[in-house]
């Protein structure tokens, strides 16, 4: 999916999902690899997804992005490092901002803002996927 359908999804989300959570982590470089596995205790073959953790080939859990603060703000961090960042919430609704330049991002909540900042810095500097 394009960065930009993600931005529209993050931007009329009323709370964080799942779903949301992977669209933000393939935006910012996740990768989803289908495998087959043994179960070490049944030896029966499955079916596994497997998310390798970007730059490595470890697979991971992807974050809580769009529904935890403190993931939200880790992906500012590993997707914008020298970008300073910041966001205001009042009930219902939440500003951020990823960069002194970058575009105002509102969403529903904090953690939603966050995201959306970010992926709309990364779009707006040519490096979203």
């Amino acid at each position: 999916m394009r960065v930009d359908r993600t931005i529209d999804l993050l931007r009329k989300a009323e709370e964080g999902s799942r779903p949301l959570d992977t669209l933000v982590a393939q935006a910012v470089g996740w990768r989803k690899i289908n495998r087959q596995i043994v179960d070490a205790k049944t030896s029966e073959v499955r079916d596994a997804t497997l998310w390798p953790i970007p730059d490595a080939d470890n697979p991971g859990r992807i974050p809580y992005y769009t529904s935890n603060i403190e993931a939200a703000y880790l992906l500012v961090q590993q997707a914008c490092p020298s970008r300073v960042s910041g966001f205001s919430w009042q009930e219902g609704s939440a500003t951020a901002q990823v960069g002194e330049t970058g575009p105002r991002a509102s969403a529903a909540t904090p953690a939603l803002a966050l995201c959306l900042a970010t992926l709309m810095a990364l779009a707006s500097n040519g490096l979203g996927k």
